[in-house]
């Protein structure tokens, strides 16, 4: 019973400075829907899955943002929009206040143009808690460089609250 007022609390916490996250990739295999539904149930409310960025996407991120971003360097832009992912992600930091993190299948390319992007997802995750290990992991990094000290707080309380759900 405790441990359940507990979870309510830090989700309420958590939803009280909503963080919003869009996640682009054109693999299935990876942020999976039970990656997705987790993350949710871990109390990161908001959290939209697409494969590709066309210019509708492109729209909705620059007019209805994101606290964050996560683009697969390959694959996750249409041609006419940007050539890859680090230019999707340089444009995004400039026309956007979101946070943005890139990812890769393929290491070798994520260490180009490193300085335009907020942070980098090394490693993919194909397991439930490391992904939500990973958010976590970003979303820190996000609200530190972000984010005024009252937001942090009520947020790191909430996730510390509600991650006992997990």
């Amino acid at each position: 019973m405790k441990n359940k007022i507990v979870v309510a609390l830090g989700k309420k916490l958590m939803s009280l400075g909503k963080y919003k996250i869009c996640i682009v990739d054109d693999e299935k295999a990876y942020f999976t829907k039970p990656m997705v539904q987790a993350a949710k149930k871990a109390g990161f409310s908001v959290i939209d899955r697409y494969y590709s960025v066309d210019k509708k996407l492109l729209t909705k991120f620059q007019n209805n943002h994101y606290d964050l971003i996560i683009l697969d360097v390959r694959g996750s832009t249409e041609e006419d929009i940007a050539k890859d992912g680090i230019e999707l992600a340089v444009m995004l930091k400039r026309t956007t206040p979101c946070c943005i993190a890139i990812t890769s299948a393929h290491q070798f390319y994520l260490r180009n143009k490193m300085k335009d992007i907020d942070y980098v997802i090394e490693n993919r995750t194909l397991t439930v808690t490391d992904f939500i290990d990973t958010i976590n992991d970003v979303v820190t990094y996000s609200l530190d460089k972000h984010y005024t000290f009252y937001k942090k707080i009520i947020f790191r309380v909430g996730f510390t609250l509600a991650k006992q759900n997990i």
